[in-house]
């Protein structure tokens, strides 16, 4: 469990919070004309089984099922409710415009940590890097119709890498820890901004 942290606590609030979102949209208009109030609601269910998951040892579902029953609920939604709406190609555009950005923010932040890993740069970097990272990552579930398929998983692997920077752990030992978290940075970063590179291929 302390391997896991922060992304248990994290994973419990954020099911908490998209449960009541989608409560709220079960009562809605759009909902009870559609008939989807029952799959909205249903989904809600498995993500207050992940939010209100008791962790011990012995008996019991595994927390991995309780989140795996969750993710498979979403992504049948997802499936279902989500891919069929067409996303305009402008809002495509924006999307890959705020990646690009990102991307610039991403090198500087980075290699301003880079050069002096004892100034807690570092540290600051990782935290303002999740957040980037999770954007990242949120956007390439959505269908992108201009940006190939294997383009969209590779930016999703590489949003999930630098959003999991934040839990790299630092130890005393001289500054190698703090070394290679800026490394791995580097090397995300420099995947990320290769594929900016490519973008005005893929916009019209």
């Amino acid at each position: 469990m302390r391997s896991l942290t922060p992304w248990v606590e994290e994973w419990s609030v954020d099911a908490e919070c998209y449960a009541s979102k989608l409560r709220d949209l079960s009562v809605s208009d759009w909902a009870m004309k559609n008939h989807t109030d029952g799959r909205l609601e249903a989904v809600a269910e498995k993500l207050d089984e992940v939010a209100q998951f008791q962790h011990y040892l012995g008996g019991g579902e595994s927390f991995d099922d309780v989140c795996g029953a969750a993710g498979s609920a979403a992504t049948e939604l997802m499936r279902d409710l989500v891919d069929p709406v067409e996303v305009s190609a402008e809002d495509q555009r924006q999307v890959l415009d705020a990646i690009a950005k990102h991307a610039r923010k991403l090198t500087q932040l980075w290699g301003r940590a880079g050069k002096d890993i004892f100034d807690g740069r570092v540290e600051k970097a990782q935290q303002e890097t999740y957040g980037i990272g999770k954007q990242i990552a949120t956007w390439t579930y959505f269908r992108l119709s201009l940006v190939p398929e294997d383009v969209l998983s590779d930016l999703r692997q590489i949003g999930h890498g630098i959003l999991q920077l934040v839990a790299m752990r630092v130890y005393m030992d001289g500054g190698a820890s703090l070394q290679r978290i800026v490394d791995d940075a580097l090397i995300l970063v420099n995947s990320l901004n290769a594929k900016v590179e490519d973008f005005p291929k893929l916009v019209p």
